[in-house]
This record gives C-alpha cells, sequence and structure tokens, in this order.
C-alpha cells in the first residue's frame, strides 16, 4: 500500500506525515514522535505501545478487544478510541496533535507507567504467582 498511502499524501497535501521503512534507528524515530498511532484491527500485547511509552509518546488506539486497554490509560498516558469509529480517531488526532499541555502531560504518566514492565517488576509478579501455586 505504499505508493497509494504516499499518492494520498501528496494528493490532499498532508504535512508532517512520515511513512518509515525498516530501520535499526528506532530511537531517532521515537525521539521525533509526538504521537504513535495503533490503528490496528486486532491486536495482542503490543509491545510498540510499551516502546513508545518509554520514550514517552503517548499513542491514540482503537480500542480493539485486547492489548491497547491493558496498556494505555485513557486519558492520562493515551487514548482508546471505539473500535472503528474512525471519525473520533481523526477528531482527537486533531485536537490534541498540537496540544503540548496535553502531550507533555501524558508523556510525563507514560514515562511514569512504563516502569511496571521493567524485568524486575515483571519478574517479582511472577514470584508471586509461582510461590502462590506452592
Amino acid at each position: 500500500m505504499r505508493a497509494t498511502l504516499d499518492k494520498y499524501i501528496i494528493t490532499n497535501n498532508i504535512k508532517h506525515v512520515t511513512i518509515s521503512g525498516f530501520t535499526k534507528e528506532i530511537n531517532d524515530i521515537y525521539r521525533h514522535a509526538r504521537l504513535l498511532l495503533v490503528t490496528s484491527f486486532f491486536e495482542g500485547f503490543s509491545m510498540v505501545l510499551i516502546e513508545a511509552m518509554y520514550y514517552g509518546v503517548p499513542a491514540i488506539a482503537f480500542d480493539v478487544h485486547s492489548g491497547p486497554r491493558e496498556i494505555i490509560d485513557n486519558n492520562k498516558t493515551g487514548f482508546l478510541v471505539e473500535d472503528g469509529n474512525t471519525a473520533k480517531f481523526v477528531e482527537l488526532l486533531s485536537s490534541v496533535l498540537n496540544n503540548d499541555v496535553v502531550l507533555n502531560s501524558m508523556s510525563l504518566n507514560g514515562r511514569l507507567k512504563v516502569n511496571q514492565y521493567r524485568i524486575s517488576e515483571v519478574c517479582n509478579k511472577w514470584d508471586k504467582v509461582m510461590n502462590a501455586l506452592e
């Protein structure tokens, strides 16, 4: 779909949108990002949401059956939009993209929340589960 999307971006004079290919320089991508847009129809445990949170990049995601709702605290670390409601997704994107107050607050909240996914925290939780089985 790359050619179709590139044509759409040019035809509609959309600014500040980049469609990137594979890169090993993921740090640079996140450091320059303002928002992560997750438009999946299905999503499992989303590592990209955890990565974005680590870098302080809030996300807008569809509230699909599982995945984003387990990671995003709606209106605190990012936004969850009713699954399939593209009009609301676009409306929300338009309203927050240049709202530095909201984005900075979510960035800070995300950086704090991501600590619960550190290996030491995850191992502690597994220890508790395993010990409860004894």
